[in-house]
């Protein structure tokens, strides 16, 4: 069995605050219990569905998580997208450097539900590997 070094709530909070003093926006939670409901969801998924998901499924379903859930005042989809990234970094996925629009177009389509949980996932696997 392959042991996946999950993100917790204290990072997404950490790495969030750092994403509003660098780039703006209103700073603050909303709702706590919404940030840990998407933090929990790559686990439960990996506890039970292990067998049907990989690393860029979890990556994908916590970004997805955190972008629908709004647990943040503001820059909820930039703390959900380097959220999965960081899950995919603790598990030994490296990337390099992508246009600032590929990522804005997929994380726009994700938030807006034109993109799909899987399909982000899958797009997330074709990045990681190319690179």
């Amino acid at each position: 069995m392959i042991v996946i070094k999950f993100v917790n709530v204290g990072d997404v909070i950490a790495m969030h605050r750092r994403t509003m003093e660098y780039y703006g926006g209103l700073d603050g939670m909303r709702d706590m219990a919404s940030l840990q409901s998407a933090v929990n969801r790559p686990v439960n998924i990996h506890n039970y569905n292990n067998k049907l998901s990989d690393i860029y499924d979890l990556a994908a379903a916590l970004s997805f998580g955190i972008m629908q859930n709004h647990p943040f005042n503001d820059g909820n989809k930039r703390s959900g997208l380097l959220a999965g990234l960081l899950i995919l970094e603790r598990n030994g996925k490296t990337i390099g450097k992508l246009q600032t629009e590929q990522w804005y177009a997929i994380v726009i389509g994700l938030a807006t539900h034109k993109v799909s949980e899987q399909q982000f996932a899958g797009w997330l696997r074709k990045i990681f590997e190319v690179i």
